[in-house]
């Protein structure tokens, strides 16, 4: 399911899955985003997505996350999205750190990639 996150800087897309998050498409020009139907869990989820994004945008830490859901990719794929979850707010990890923290220190590419 699929619902719009309007901001300042464009429509933003969240994706959802039963059991959380599973996307945000970032704005890209004049394209429409479709709002599904969410569910009640969903819809808090939104909720705290919506707060998140705006947050960020305006340079403040999130007050809280919606649930995040991987359900595809690779297991190289999840291992660089959970180690970006390791970031702290404020930093900046290049590809190169990146690749290094999963001990694959050839895989900046990957990396960026993901």
């Amino acid at each position: 399911m699929t619902a719009s996150v309007p901001t300042e800087m464009g429509v933003f897309c969240a994706e959802y899955t039963q059991n959380g998050l599973c996307r945000l498409y970032f704005p890209r020009g004049k394209k429409n985003m479709k709002d599904n139907s969410l569910t009640k869990q969903q819809q808090s989820w939104h909720r705290k997505t919506q707060w998140a994004v705006k947050a960020i945008l305006i340079g403040r830490v999130p007050p809280a996350l919606p649930p995040l859901d991987f359900p595809t990719g690779t297991v190289f794929l999840r291992r660089v999205w959970n180690m970006i979850l390791t970031i702290p707010v404020g930093t900046v990890w290049t590809y190169g750190k990146l690749a290094w923290s999963i001990n694959q220190p050839k895989a900046t590419r990957a990396v960026g990639g993901a």
